[in-house]
């Protein structure tokens, strides 16, 4: 069979796009850097390592990911008409602000709501009780602060005295499946939701994560940052490492965005 190589087209089409990313710059942290890894941001702050660009395969998850949050987004503005859909905000940090977008805010309920696409296998984990990705409880954490922000403090006399702190802003995560596993009760399209509480626990990690950042751009600035002083995804139990270090067969990253630095990271 005789084939017009429209897939081979598409495919080096999405892998332009991908490079084109990878070189746009200077890079700035954003909220989803909040749970990220420590030494990829000082290589991105530093420029010194390419940032490797993604697969097509890549490119096209995360584009049906946004399709997929686009169409509940616009599903929950018809349920809650008072709802706001990506939502630009300034989250206060050391010197400034860091400026970030939330996917929905639905002010009477008092809620912040971030979607994500997620496999089988995750899914499987959230049914069976698993406690959410630290990286994204620190990110909806400092989508509550940058809610805050910008209610702002003038607005005081039109918020509800409960409102005033951080812990009166609920967050929660929606997962919608990929895909589907009868063994483990998942079916492609089922959404399941997380509430990311307010506690002075995460208050604490999210505030020692935004002095951490901020140090790696004050060190970067005074040109005494060094990434490999920086440290890396902690190693699980066993001793293996991050799933965000894991790489392919090929030795391929497949999920960093800097690759391997010389095979010295991790």
């Amino acid at each position: 069979m005789t084939t017009l190589g429209i897939a081979d087209a598409l495919n080096e089409h999405y892998n332009s796009q991908a490079r084109t990313e990878a070189l746009t710059g200077p890079w700035r942290p954003r909220p989803s850097a909040l749970g990220g890894c420590l030494r990829e941001i000082a290589f991105r702050l530093e420029e010194k390592v390419p940032v490797e660009p993604r697969s097509s395969e890549s490119m096209r998850v995360l584009e049906l990911g946004t399709q997929r949050g686009e169409m509940l987004e616009l599903h929950c503005k018809a349920i809650w008409p008072d709802a706001e859909v990506q939502v630009p905000l300034k989250i206060p940090w050391p010197g400034g602000f860091m400026e970030g977008t939330c996917d929905l805010w639905i002010p009477s309920l008092r809620t912040i709501v971030d979607f994500k696409t997620a496999g089988a296998y995750t899914m499987g984990l959230l049914l069976a009780g698993e406690k959410e990705d630290e990286g994204y409880a620190l990110q909806l954490n400092g989508y509550r602060h940058g809610v805050l922000h910008r209610l702002g403090w003038s607005q005081a006399p039109k918020i509800p005295c409960d409102w005033k702190g951080p812990d009166g802003i609920r967050t929660i995560l929606v997962y919608e499946a990929k895909d589907s596993d009868a063994r483990k009760g998942v079916t492609a399209g089922m959404l399941v939701e997380q509430e990311i509480s307010y506690t002075e626990e995460l208050e604490t990690r999210y505030q020692f994560r935004l002095t951490a950042l901020h140090a790696l751009i004050e060190d970067h600035k005074r040109g005494a940052l060094n990434p490999f002083s920086v440290p890396s995804m902690p190693r699980d139990s066993k001793g293996n490492p991050h799933w965000k270090c894991k790489l392919s067969k090929t030795g391929r990253p497949l999920y960093c965005s800097i690759g391997p630095i010389n095979g010295q990271c991790g």
